[in-house]
């Protein structure tokens, strides 16, 4: 004899059929009872995994130990049918189950379309998880960014983006965010201004709306200009800085001549002349430029307390070098000329790059001279010489100069790439002591007809003296700042919104900005996204989270997005004044769509596709799916026992008051500022910035928070249905409420002359509610359960393409597996592709009891086997919406 295994739901064990050796594979299915009549089409027989074809079954007979696998055809069209999977053993062949039988699963002869991917088979596993009481629209908790972060009073220095930092983005219709900045400050003498430049940029295309130097409005600000470029690539880009660098404050003092306080002509270590004169300084360029600043502050200004009114001069001499080389390469001597009693600053450069016609230099007040050859003193010690490079000797005498540009707040020392390569080197500073300049002969370097060594002494009958008395001289000076400059442009055209800033003789507080970001909307006309526009739109800020450049994994592929879903979300946002306005910086992409998704009370969902879901009444919806005790196992429930808050405490950033923050008290439902034993509880909701609608956020978490505390979890056998999380289900078990049941239509039961469904046939029992009131009943004390008295039963049918109906019953108390309906109606019909068909029929499954079954809300899904999912439930809960 021969086995043949009919294998119900994989949560039940299969039925043993003993049948002849023998037998062809057609020959054993005719031997199974209750096989759909769309039977041989929608199977697949398989024998040791290669699929046998329906043409031969009448004479293919399964060899002794090959394994035969009996299963169903899952698509048809456009709806999805599942039949009987049957496991047969002929012998020691061995049969596999796989989805369930009439008798097993019993969800009907078909189910409504949907399509399975690899993923379906594992219950969609990347929305698994553990059981969160309440929580399937969860309140996102990112990061809250204050306006004012990173704020300071040093120049424009303020919020700085690190090196790898998140640049920050507005997902709104506009908010106060404190840019990054994507440049250093650069600072640069420009005549006797000092001007400071920076570029700040936010993630993406923006719309600048305002920027604010503190709390004060740019364009209001003489000392202040702004440029903005929106990120568009087809925007003209920024003019307004078209370099970027670095400022190092190094504040250098430099070395003077040490002179005697009692004799200030004469140097003051007499032994050792050496130690008191001017001293190398030392900085470096670091890395790569196009250009190396050094600027040098004049303390005290230039001038002499005994003769103010008389002009100074002083000699600055400069040398570099490659990191790591022995050789100095000098530069021309550079002369200062000031009268000038305040603080100064003036500019050396160092460009690497070939220079442009010569300026004419200025007679005084700034860089005046430079010579190419410095004589040696002309009496002991004869010491000053000084002979620069010859790439800024022009050949025709001490000033004849190339490759050196002189102004009034600056010296450009032209350096070519080709002899100067680009790199890091060293650069060393001193100064002489001031000088009268009248008395300097700029051709030959003679002073009063002799020649000195400005930065050392000469001998005069043994003593180390200066050619002046250096008392009531203002000469010092300090190298302030160094910055290394690359003459390209500070961000790539297009991509980000940028914002340029230059500020002059000022320090500034916090660069803020009021912006939102440009993304596609959704056009209803085209029925497609496009463009770039502001918007609140939570949907269309998802969308472009999940397809734009803004994330650091490559961009998603539009046909893995949910369109229809996002469509729906954006429609939901419209109809109930959902709009979004977060900035978003250094969050994950899902923290960033489930911040955005809040905002319509939804959550990100990643399953066949890249998604969402929102919270909505569905008072009007229908369920997708019927869980019960005849395809389901395991149930379960846990009630949340801790003490839940009665109000919120919500704080927000006010678009009304400027973006500062606020706190409202929001309190439950019959609560308030005067009940008793109220729990208060501190959230933030950075993502909302309108009072009514973090008041209405608020009130929604609590009333989640109370109606849905009660979690439901049970094993379901996986039919082939791909269910993903937040789909809206039916569910029933004897766990959650009593007097309750469950069976598979055997027989339709028609009326013969009107055709209309009268009542069903089941394979097993349901409870038959129909009691009198309590009042009217004959004899009381034979009802087993008096509670039940004045109840009327009700079943709920899922039919073959999926929608589910919900029928009053006749009843007497009883258990059943006949049911007769309090009203007839019309046999339901659906098109499965060939026209329609009745979708009441033999399989369907039906829930029975007072309250046919419970409307819940799937909360999450784990694989529990290849061929079960465990669901996580969570109640509806219309009252939320109230």
């Amino acid at each position: 004899m021969q086995q043949l295994i009919l294998a119900r739901r994989p949560l039940e064990p299969t039925v043993t059929h003993v049948m002849p050796d023998g037998l062809t594979i057609a020959a054993m299915l005719e031997r199974v009872e209750g096989l759909p009549p769309t039977y041989p089409d929608d199977f697949v027989v398989t024998i040791d995994g290669r699929v046998v074809p329906a043409e031969i079954w009448t004479y293919a007979k399964p060899r002794p130990g090959r394994t035969v696998t009996v299963g169903v055809r899952l698509g048809k069209g456009k709806t999805l049918r599942l039949f009987a999977m049957v496991a047969i053993a002929a012998a020691a062949i061995a049969i596999s189950a796989g989805a369930l039988g009439p008798a097993g699963l019993g969800l009907g002869a078909s189910f409504a379309a949907g399509g399975i991917g690899a993923t379906a088979a594992a219950g969609a596993v990347s929305l698994g998880g553990s059981l969160l009481v309440g929580m399937l629209f969860a309140p996102p908790r990112p990061k809250s960014a204050d306006p004012g972060e990173g704020a300071s009073a040093s120049s424009l220095a303020a919020n700085t983006l690190a090196k790898g930092g998140i640049l920050p983005r507005i997902c709104g219709h506009g908010r106060r965010v404190a840019p990054s900045a994507i440049t250093f400050t650069l600072t640069e003498v420009v005549g006797e201004d000092t001007k400071t430049e920076a570029v700040y940029a936010l993630a993406g295309p923006h719309h600048w709306l305002a920027v604010y130097v503190g709390e004060t409005l740019a364009g209001d600000l003489e000392d202040f200009e702004f440029e903005t470029f929106e990120g568009k690539r087809e925007d003209n880009p920024i003019t307004l800085v078209t370099r970027y660098g670095a400022d190092e404050n190094v504040g250098i003092d430099m070395t003077e001549h040490a002179f005697d306080p009692d004799v200030a002509t004469n140097i003051k270590d007499q032994s050792a002349p050496e130690k008191s004169l001017p001293k190398w300084h030392r900085v470096t360029c670091r890395n790569w430029a196009d250009e190396f600043w050094i600027t040098l502050r004049w303390l005290e200004g230039l001038f002499d307390d005994d003769d103010p009114t008389t002009e100074r001069g002083m000699a600055v001499r400069l040398r570099f070098r490659p990191v790591g080389h022995s050789t100095w390469f000098n530069a021309p001597e550079l002369h200062v000329r000031w009268r000038r009693p305040q603080s100064f600053q003036l500019m050396v450069k160092l460009l690497w790059r070939q220079p442009g016609a010569a300026p004419t230099p200025p007679t005084t007040g700034g860089f005046t001279h430079a010579f190419v050859e410095v004589p040696a003193q002309g009496f002991p010690p004869t010491t000053g010489a000084w002979q620069s490079h010859s790439h800024f000797d022009n050949g025709s005498g001490l000033t004849d100069v190339k490759n050196v540009h002189l102004y009034n707040d600056r010296a450009e020392l032209f350096l070519d790439p080709t002899i100067f390569p680009p790199g890091r080197y060293e650069v060393e500073l001193k100064h002489s002591f001031p000088i009268r300049t009248g008395g300097l002969n700029t051709t030959n370097y003679l002073y009063s007809g002799d020649l000195y060594d400005l930065f050392g002494y000469y001998l005069s009958t043994g003593t180390a003296r200066t050619l002046f008395s250096l008392s009531g001289e203002h000469q010092k000076v300090r190298i302030d700042r160094i910055a290394l400059v690359r003459n390209q442009p500070p961000a790539p055209k297009g991509g980000d919104a940028l914002l340029a800033v230059r500020g002059t003789n000022r320090s500034f507080e916090a660069i803020t900005a009021v912006a939102a970001a440009l993304v596609p909307t959704y056009d209803e006309t085209e029925e497609e996204w496009s463009g770039l526009h502001v918007t609140g739109d939570p949907a269309a800020h998802m969308r472009h989270i999940l397809t734009g450049p803004m994330t650091a994994r490559p961009q998603l592929p539009v046909d893995l997005v949910d369109e229809e879903a996002l469509v729906a979300f954006r429609q939901h946002s419209i109809d109930n004044d959902y709009v979004v306005n977060a900035v978003l910086e250094g969050a994950s992409l899902w923290e960033s769509l489930r911040t955005v998704a809040s905002a319509g009370n939804g959550e990100p969902r990643a399953s066949d596709k890249w998604g969402v879901i929102w919270d909505r009444d569905r008072s009007s919806e229908s369920p997708i799916q019927v869980v019960s005790p005849r395809n389901a196992r395991g149930f379960s429930f846990s009630k949340a026992m801790g003490i839940r808050p009665g109000a919120i405490i919500a704080r927000f950033q006010d678009a009304a008051e400027e973006w500062r923050e606020r706190e409202i008290t929001i309190y439950d439902d019959g609560l308030g500022p005067n009940s008793p034993d109220v729990r208060y509880e501190v959230r933030d909701y950075p993502w909302l910035d309108v009072e009514a609608a973090v008041a209405a956020r608020a009130l929604y978490e609590l009333r989640n928070e109370r109606l849905r505390d009660t979690g439901y979890e049970a094993e379901v056998a996986w039919d082939g249905r791909f269910l993903r999380r937040g789909d809206f289900i039916a569910a029933q078990s004897e766990v959650w409420d009593v007097d309750t049941g469950s069976g598979i239509v055997k027989t339709v039961v028609l009326d013969p002359s009107s055709g209309n469904v009268v009542g069903l046939e089941l394979d097993e029992e349901v409870p038959l509610h129909g009691l009198p009131l309590f009042n009217d009943a004959e004899d009381v004390a034979s009802i087993e359960n008096v509670r039940l008295l004045g109840l009327t039963g009700r079943v709920g049918i899922r039919l073959a393409d999926g929608t589910l109906i919900s029928k009053a019953i006749e009843g007497d108390g009883e258990r059943s597996r006949s049911i007769r309906f309090t009203t007839p109606f019309t046999l339901p019909t659906a098109d499965f592709g060939d026209g329609a068909e009745p979708s009441l029929v033999a399989g369907s499954l039906v829930t029975a009891g007072v309250i046919e079954y419970r409307r819940m809300l799937i909360a999450g899904i784990t694989a529990r086997t290849t061929e079960t999912l465990r669901l996580i439930l969570q109640d509806e809960a219309p009252g939320i919406f109230a």
